[in-house]
């Protein structure tokens, strides 16, 4: 796979973060760590990942959260000696309060994402913040305790995930929600 795409795309969302990194890492492409750098700014000064209304649940508490979560988590290791101390701790400061937002969402919901825990939502939602987590232990005191919540949770998702090869009725016609 090329970055050729790279040339046209200038992109500051969560899966950007993530090829921008990439980029930097695998190709030295010129400008993608100033590019990484800029998205990591531009995720931390979103107020609820960019929803308009801050309690909005889908930037809070599902797949929108989780993406931009787990990006940020991956890009605290990734670009540790990149970030600079100012960076870092805005950074962290960030993970820490989407994080706990998260795991309250998941609390007060019952662990009820999407019509269920089985269904692309919350498995990808609780999958992806577990990753997250598990990112973050010894960098967030809270990681812990999300981990502790998280990682029996995605054992049981995965436990109720249909061994009989039917696709959940939440991705019909969209297996790659279900299959990847």
């Amino acid at each position: 796979r090329t970055f050729a795409w790279l040339d046209e795309h200038r992109g500051h969302g969560a899966d950007d973060l993530l090829m921008w990194i990439a980029a930097w890492r695998l190709r030295a492409i010129p400008d993608a760590l100033e590019q990484a750098l800029a998205t990591v700014d531009d995720l931390i000064a979103r107020p609820a990942w960019s929803n308009p209304n801050p309690e909005g649940y889908s930037h809070n508490g599902d797949m929108g959260a989780m993406t931009c979560l787990r990006a940020l988590a991956w890009a605290v290791h990734a670009l540790r000696d990149e970030l600079g101390d100012e960076r870092r701790a805005r950074l962290l400061d960030k993970l820490r309060l989407q994080g706990q937002i998260f795991f309250e969402l998941a609390l007060l919901n019952r662990d009820y994402w999407g019509g269920s825990i089985s269904q692309d939502h919350g498995r990808k939602s609780l999958a992806g913040f577990g990753v997250a987590a598990l990112h973050l232990l010894g960098l967030l005191p809270e990681a812990d305790l999300w981990c502790r919540w998280a990682l029996p949770r995605i054992a049981r998702s995965w436990d109720a995930m249909p061994r009989d090869g039917v696709i959940p009725y939440s991705s019909h016609y969209h297996q790659y929600l279900y299959l990847e």
